[in-house]
């Protein structure tokens, strides 16, 4: 059982910010930080020295720079590494077929989205599984990576490989905030994957009792 000062933590927690709200940063905060723990460069212009990042010339090193600023939110060496112009490739992929803007995405990081679509990072293309950016944040419920995404026209109900959509992501994590806003958008909420599955059975499989009650008052079928 929690001891005293951790329950009023949590407590605090659920009636500010929320548990999932709070869940949500710490994930984009540890992807971020994993992907530039070896990246010196793109730290060192985060703490303002952009000589090392400037030294940069390899296009290799320029794309990998760029993705871990993209996962990490640091706008200050992603501007930078955006202002080289043809030297850069926005849509470069790596890492099982992420670009840039999917490595965003997945931090949560909507500034750093913004200025990536603004460069021209292509808003649809997928991974090797088949995700787009706005997939991936709704897999760990970014609502405002999400937010961000559908204003530079992200397909709502694109599909991955084997036939989920933003929402089925949202659902399996409980992701409340975004189930909310990508319902908003026009999500089909009756949409299956391969499996027959729907947003509603994957949060009801998972026990997300916030979740279940949105997809139920936009509709979702019990017996779909």
């Amino acid at each position: 059982m929690p001891a005293a000062p951790q329950v009023r933590i949590l407590k605090e927690v659920d009636e500010g910010v929320g548990a999932d709200a709070l869940n949500t940063l710490a994930r984009g905060a540890v992807a971020g930080a994993l992907r530039c723990m070896e990246e010196r460069e793109v730290l060192s212009s985060a703490m303002g020295n952009d000589a090392p990042l400037a030294a940069l010339q390899e296009r290799e090193a320029l794309v990998k720079a760029l993705r871990s600023a993209a996962a990490a939110g640091l706008m200050a060496p992603l501007k930078a590494l955006l202002g080289r112009g043809e030297e850069m490739v926005v849509d470069a992929k790596a890492d099982g077929g992420r670009t840039a803007l999917m490595w965003a995405a997945t931090g949560g990081h909507a500034a750093a989205i913004a200025a990536l679509v603004a460069a021209g990072a292509e808003v649809e293309a997928k991974d090797d599984k088949g995700r787009t950016a706005l997939i991936l944040a709704a897999c760990y419920g970014h609502a405002a990576a999400i937010a961000a995404l559908l204003a530079a026209g992200a397909e709502v109900n694109a599909k991955q490989n084997d036939g989920m959509t933003a929402l089925m992501s949202a659902a399996i994590g409980g992701h409340a905030a975004a189930i909310a806003a990508l319902l908003e958008a026009g999500a089909e909420v009756e949409a299956k994957d391969t499996g027959g599955a729907t947003a509603l059975m994957a949060a009801a499989e998972n026990g997300h009792a916030a979740a279940i009650a949105a997809l139920l008052e936009a509709g979702a079928e019990v017996e779909a």
